[in-house]
């Protein structure tokens, strides 16, 4: 009887937080994780190809910052529905470069 109850309880607590994951409701939590790993965005590069624009961190309506190509924020939690960001400034892809094994945007 104590086995039946433990599983009901617990596969009642793992359907509440798929659903609330499923909402976006702990999306705050992304930030401080991202930090907790030391995820900092990853600029190495050995060719141009390597360095794109990327999120800075898990915040939902962030704009880019340029970055290794393999590198992307750690950010387990789904953000939430329904966000409407205004949009951010068109950066041409041409102007992001490796420069120095440094990954840069430059001037066209």
């Amino acid at each position: 009887m104590k086995l039946i109850l433990f599983i009901l309880i617990f596969s009642g607590l793992i359907y509440a937080f798929v659903y609330l994951n499923n909402q976006g409701s702990f999306h705050t939590y992304n930030n401080y994780l991202n930090d907790l790993v030391k995820n900092k965005p990853r600029i190495t590069c050995t060719a141009d190809s390597e360095c794109h624009l990327v999120a800075p961190d898990c915040t939902p309506c962030a704009c880019g910052v340029v970055a290794n190509s393999n590198w992307k924020p750690y950010c387990p939690f789904k953000k939430p529905q329904g966000i409407n960001c205004s949009p951010c400034p068109y950066i041409d892809k041409d102007t992001i470069k490796c420069v120095d094994t440094v990954c840069k945007l430059v001037s066209a």
